[in-house]
């Protein structure tokens, strides 16, 4: 009889520890995909709030007309930050990216004035920027915006697998 106890004791420490484990393992993977997930909505506002577009400005706008503009843009709820880059400071980029200047091929600075907008996270998507861009290409002295739609898009479509 007290061999049958001695199986009995055994079994039961053994499915105790098996249970344990599992519990704890379940339990451990269940705290991983929870912190995933709130990362990934941390990653998807850094990501988002880190995507700009280039506001380029007309050839003949005065520093008056660039300062109202930006102020204009700053004010804007879906602006989170803008950033003036002159023609001096894109020449210095191309030159940087291309290793010879420009203008020496061309004669004159292909560059123009531009301004960088980074957005709200919230705005980052691409029916909201299809309106900012209206919304912007209907000011002042703008000459055009760019941004990569697709990338935007991609983007977007990665981020929300990621996220809850």
């Amino acid at each position: 009889m007290s061999k049958k106890k001695k199986i009995s004791t055994a079994r039961f420490v053994n499915a105790k520890i098996t249970s344990t484990i599992s519990i704890s393992l379940v339990l451990v993977l269940l705290g991983l995909t929870i912190l995933i997930l709130f990362m990934g909505n941390g990653l998807s506002k850094f990501v988002k709030e880190n995507m700009s577009f280039s506001v380029m400005l007309d050839s003949d706008v005065t520093d008056a007309g660039i300062q109202r503009l930006r102020k204009n843009l700053d004010g804007q709820p879906f602006v989170k930050s803008s950033r003036f880059i002159s023609k001096d400071e894109a020449k210095e980029q191309l030159i940087k990216d291309l290793g010879e200047d420009p203008e020496e091929l061309l004669g004159y600075n292909p560059a123009q004035d531009a301004i960088e907008v980074y957005l709200h996270s919230e705005y980052a998507n691409s029916d909201s920027i299809a309106v900012i861009s209206q919304v912007i290409r209907q000011q002042n002295n703008v000459r055009d915006l760019l941004y990569q739609q697709e990338a935007i898009d991609l983007i977007n479509d990665n981020l929300s697998k990621v996220t809850l």
